[in-house]
């Protein structure tokens, strides 16, 4: 041989397949017109291995025989095939040198005297035991001043969506320098729209949107939409609540166009949130729109045993008998209330569930770890159900419904009280919802009987199986378990359980 040695690594089933697979060698006989290479892959491997070999005086072949989650890895069959023809002629080293070799190599001394500690590596997608704790903190800084540290109703959802995804984007997570035009702005803007609007409502005097004061509505949302565009283009708000702090708010992410056709894409918004307008006009009789972003996270309430935090889009109230109409609702246990998320998409039906009791079978009970959604693959969507929750906690009344409404749809979708799915005249003219408990459909396929989750029990039920899942994220647990629909906008694209 030309060498005094060869060494073939990665010797293994991975780095040389049996299946066909296209190379830059197929590419180029195509480019050629020529035939190219016609024989199989194992002959192929064969030959490379054969003419490696015989370029050196002696040849070393290795491969890994487990990955790093202790999976065991097969050799490729030109190893095993050379192994078997050598039987005792090929000698197998019983004992590899590993990363203390270099050391010796290295020092003076050759390694004499020193001492080898052996350190245990976690497995993938794990953390030694004294890690598990950081990964809820129990307090954070605000102002020079110790405070507990909130989960928010989003931060819950990112985790029950994929435990991976959660820890990058929530612990590991990263900081845009540049300003975007795209659905995070966008939803960021649809959102402050409709809360100054609301606003806007209650300043002028209106209780809600209705059929005899829609044009004046739909006047306010022209003038709630001009204020909102003016300030995101400043990046601080000078209308509304947030405007009335001591120093303007800054807006996060802000929605601000950097040409004619950006321009004309915020234009067409509006004619969209106008039909949002025409949309509330008979969206749940009796309802008024009463608080808009509100906070959690000073209110010093506990959710699946952990102090919540984050912000809800907007509380509608059915105020009890003898509260006057009009006036601004104060919290009050005798209210029923219905908290709404707003979605800036076309359609939200995906983000309803139905009462699951309606299928068990008689004598089954529900899966005490049970979520919307999971039964079919899909990743758990709870902030409105955690935030009724909440309230109904925080003394609010009673709590309705859970919703979200598609604003550029618009449509509503989520769970309600049954007593609210079929009220006269009805609260849901244009949209369909879960009632709780469930009625059977004369058309479903997949419910079996009616059934028996009361509105309550399903927030009580959400909340005990989200503190199990809390509970495994305090003992460590990290590993991707994504959902089907998980994957879709996560960052971690070489993600190897990606979906």
């Amino acid at each position: 041989g030309t060498f005094d040695a060869v060494v073939l690594i990665d010797m293994d089933a991975d780095a040389y397949p049996l299946a066909r697979r296209e190379t830059p060698l197929d590419m180029l006989a195509a480019k050629l017109d020529c035939q190219g290479i016609q024989a199989g892959s194992s002959v192929r491997h064969r030959i490379q291995m054969r003419r490696a070999c015989s370029a050196g005086r002696s040849a070393v072949l290795a491969h890994t025989a487990h990955d790093r989650n202790g999976d065991e890895r097969y050799a490729a069959l030109a190893y095993d095939e050379l192994k078997a023809a050598l039987g005792n002629d090929a000698s197998v080293v019983s004992e590899l040198p590993h990363e203390g070799a270099l050391f010796a190599n290295l020092d003076p001394a050759g390694g004499a005297g020193a001492r080898l500690v052996e350190a245990t590596v976690p497995s993938a997608y794990s953390l030694a035991p004294d890690l598990a704790r950081f990964l809820l903190l129990p307090t954070r800084s605000m102002g020079g001043v110790e405070v507990p540290r909130t989960l928010s109703a989003s931060q819950i959802e990112a985790y029950l969506a994929c435990p991976y995804s959660w820890l990058v984007g929530n612990r590991a997570a990263t900081r845009r320098l540049d300003v975007g035009f795209g659905p995070i702005e966008m939803g960021n803007f649809v959102h402050d729209v409709m809360q100054r609007f609301h606003e806007r409502l209650q300043e002028e005097g209106f209780v809600r949107v209705d059929s005899g004061n829609l044009d004046a509505c739909l006047m306010q949302m022209d003038l709630a939409f001009a204020e909102m565009r003016a300030d995101h283009a400043r990046g601080k708000y000078t209308h509304g609540k947030y405007a009335r702090e001591e120093r303007p708010r800054a807006i996060r992410g802000p929605l601000v166009p950097l040409d004619e056709l950006e321009r004309n894409q915020i234009e067409s918004m509006l004619p969209v949130l106008h039909e949002v307008v025409r949309h509330e006009a008979d969206l749940m009789p009796g309802f008024i729109p009463a608080w808009f972003e509100y906070a959690f996270d000073k209110e010093g309430i506990a959710y699946a045993g952990r102090p919540l935090g984050g912000r809800i889009d907007r509380i509608d109230v059915a105020p009890a008998a003898g509260i006057r109409v009009g006036s601004f609702p104060e919290r009050c246990e005798r209210d029923r209330f219905v908290v709404i998320d707003y979605k800036n998409r076309s359609s939200v039906a995906a983000l309803s569930c139905a009462d699951p009791t309606m299928t068990l079978e008689e004598g089954h009970e529900l899966d005490a770890a049970w979520l919307p959604g999971r039964d079919a693959d899909k990743a758990p969507k709870v902030q409105t159900l955690i935030y009724a929750q909440a309230l109904q906690c925080m003394g609010f009344g009673s709590a309705q419904g859970a919703l979200y409404l598609g604003t550029r749809g618009p449509q509503v979708a989520g769970q309600v009280t049954d007593t609210l799915a079929d009220s006269e005249p009805p609260s849901f003219p244009h949209d369909k919802v879960s009632g709780f408990p469930g009625v059977k459909s004369p058309r479903s396929r997949s419910a079996l009987h009616d059934g028996t989750m009361a509105f309550t029990s399903l927030l009580d039920q959400v909340e005990q199986a989200i503190a199990s899942e809390l509970d495994a994220l305090e003992r460590g647990r990290i590993a991707p378990a994504p959902a089907s629909d998980s994957c879709t906008y996560c960052p971690l694209t070489m993600c190897e359980r990606r979906r």
